[in-house]
């Protein structure tokens, strides 16, 4: 029941959705620094969690209550005090929640050789710590 056609109409309709999305996003203030169909990564230019958190609450009503995102359900899932960003897989930042732990996922310093690696982990950790 696959059929190809189809299949490469949806995806266009989903990035013009989603690239519809960032539009009215950005209209809103946020600055998107990464989207796809599965997750969006917003700056909402906010240093204090409580006022991170009521302005996803106030962007997420305000994109629910235009008829084309009526039925779209998007979850905050995780507030970062500092994101180091490159993809999906290689990022670096400390989380809201935690006050000292730096969670680090750098799939491109693993090729590097162990020393190299652990080197590279530690100047990005300090790198994060200055910004913090």
């Amino acid at each position: 029941m696959y059929d190809k056609v189809i299949s490469r109409i949806l995806r266009k309709i989903m990035q013009k959705f989603l690239s519809y999305l960032v539009v009215k996003l950005q209209e809103l203030g946020a600055t998107i620094i990464y989207a796809s169909t599965q997750k969006l990564i917003i700056d909402t230019h906010k240093y204090q969690q409580l006022s991170a958190q009521s302005y996803t609450e106030f962007v997420l009503k305000t994109i629910v209550s235009y008829p084309l995102f009526a039925y779209l359900v998007l979850n905050p899932v995780k507030y970062w005090k500092v994101l180091l960003f490159k993809d999906n897989f290689n990022y670096s930042g400390i989380p809201e929640q935690e006050e000292f732990e730096i969670v680090s996922e750098w799939n491109i310093a693993e090729v590097l050789p162990p020393k190299i690696e652990e080197y590279f982990k530690a100047l990005v950790a300090e790198y994060i710590h200055m910004f913090h």
